[in-house]
C-alpha cells in the first residue's frame, strides 16, 4: 500500500479503475435492468447528479460569490425537467429517446420554441450581474465560456440518460472513445514524446502534450472503435447508416475527444490552475474526467438526433 501511495501512476491507475468500476456498474443497471422505471430513477439521480456537481466544480473557478457555485448546479436541474411533458412521459412510458431529445433541443427551458437558448443565455448572465471584479473584457470571456459549459453539460446529460435506456452500447462507446484516446496519448507520450517531432501538441494550452502522444491515441482509438463497431449490434439507432457508425464515428471521434481536451485545458490555463477540485486523487476533478466525453457526446448525440 506504501508503494502505490509513493507512486503517482499507480495511484492514477487504481482510482481509474475504480471510476470505471462505478460508471459500468451504473450504466449496465440504467440499459439493461428489466424494471425501466426503475432503471430510469437511478439514471436520472446519477446523471443530474455528476452534471450538477461538474457545474458545481466550474463555477468555483468563476470571480463570483460562492452562492453562484449553487446556481450553476441548479441549472442542471431545470433543464433536466424540461420540456415537463415529455420528460414526465418518458418516465411513466417508452416515447422514443430521439422525439424526447429533439423536443429538448427546441424546448431547451420554458417550452418557448427556438428561445430555449436565449433563455439560457439570460439566466447564465445574472451571476455575473453581481460580480464586484472590475475585469472588463475578461469578464466578457467568462461569460462566454460559462455559457457553452452550461449548455454543453446540460443538453448533453439529459440526452445521454435517455439515449442510454434505448442503446446503452452507443453511450458506452462515446464514454469509453475518449478515455480510450486519453489513455493510450498519456503512454504514448511517456513512451515516444519528443522523439519524432521536436514541438509539443499545444505548448501553450498543455505543455506536456506531444504530438506523438496525440497520434498514438488516435490511431488505437479508431483501431478499437471501428472493431466494436464492425461486431456490435445497436438497437435504437436503427435510423442512422450503418457506414456512419462504421467509418466516421471512429474517424472523427478522436479528433473531437483531443479537441475537448484542450479546450478544458485552456479554460484552466484561461483561470491559472491545474485542475477543477481534488476530490479524485491523481486525477483532480469530476470536470477534469468528464470534459473530452462531455463535447464527444453532445457533438454525436446531436448529430444521430437529426441525422
Amino acid at each position: 500500500m506504501n508503494n502505490i501511495k509513493k507512486n503517482p501512476i499507480l495511484i492514477k491507475i487504481l482510482y481509474a479503475l475504480i471510476i470505471a468500476l462505478i460508471a459500468i456498474t451504473c450504466w449496465s443497471l440504467i440499459g439493461w435492468l428489466d424494471d425501466k422505471l426503475s432503471a430510469k430513477i437511478i439514471g436520472f439521480i446519477l446523471y443530474l447528479s455528476l452534471i450538477s456537481y461538474a457545474l458545481y466544480e466550474y463555477a468555483k473557478i468563476l470571480p463570483l460569490p460562492k452562492w453562484t457555485r449553487y446556481y450553476f448546479a441548479l441549472l442542471s436541474l431545470i433543464s433536466f425537467f424540461s420540456p415537463w411533458d415529455d420528460t414526465h412521459g418518458w418516465f411513466l412510458n417508452s416515447n422514443s429517446a430521439i422525439n424526447i431529445i429533439r423536443k429538448q433541443y427546441e424546448y431547451q427551458l420554458f417550452g418557448i420554441p427556438g428561445l430555449g437558448f436565449l433563455a439560457q443565455a439570460i439566466l447564465v448572465l445574472i451571476p455575473f450581474l453581481f460580480n464586484k471584479n472590475n475585469l472588463g473584457i475578461k469578464n466578457v470571456w467568462y461569460y462566454f465560456i460559462s455559457y457553452i459549459v452550461v449548455i454543453v453539460f446540460t443538453i448533453t446529460g439529459k440526452s445521454i440518460l435517455i439515449v442510454n435506456g434505448d442503446s446503452p452500447i452507443f453511450i458506452l462507446i462515446l464514454f469509453i472513445g475518449p478515455i480510450i484516446c486519453d489513455t493510450f496519448a498519456y503512454f504514448g507520450g511517456l513512451l515516444f514524446g519528443n522523439k519524432i517531432f521536436s514541438r509539443k501538441l499545444a505548448p501553450r494550452i498543455s505543455p506536456n502534450k506531444t504530438i506523438e502522444g496525440a497520434i498514438s491515441g488516435y490511431i488505437m482509438t479508431w483501431l478499437i472503435l471501428f472493431l466494436i463497431f464492425y461486431f456490435a449490434d445497436f438497437r435504437g439507432l436503427e435510423h442512422v447508416d450503418r457506414n456512419i457508425l462504421l467509418i466516421v464515428v471512429p474517424l472523427t471521434l478522436p479528433i473531437v475527444a483531443i479537441i475537448g481536451d484542450l479546450s478544458f485545458s485552456w479554460i484552466k490555463r484561461f483561470v491559472k490552475i491545474k485542475d477543477f477540485s481534488n476530490i479524485i486523487p491523481g486525477h483532480g476533478g469530476i470536470l477534469d474526467r468528464i470534459d473530452s466525453v462531455s463535447l464527444v457526446c453532445f457533438v454525436y448525440l446531436t448529430i444521430f438526433i437529426f441525422v
